[in-house]
């Protein structure tokens, strides 16, 4: 099952994160990331798993914002 557009907003909410970074995070338009949270377009299944990931284990989002930050 993917994640609905509530979820991802929800998600996004919970972990502070603006649709803006998570475009640039996950190396997608933020356009894209806005596609997402419409629904216009289904969250994608790695996007999904990026997003419960950094819910369960939100030091792997500190990761990728540094990770971000160097480059």
């Amino acid at each position: 099952m993917m994640m609905s557009k509530d979820e991802y907003r929800g998600a996004l909410n919970q972990l502070g994160l603006a649709q803006e970074e998570v475009g640039r995070l996950l190396a997608v338009d933020p356009r894209t990331a806005r596609r997402w949270a419409s629904g216009e377009v289904g969250v994608p299944g790695p996007v999904e798993m990026h997003i419960r990931m950094w819910l369960e284990v939100p030091e792997v989002l500190a990761i990728a914002r540094r990770i971000k930050e160097v480059k």
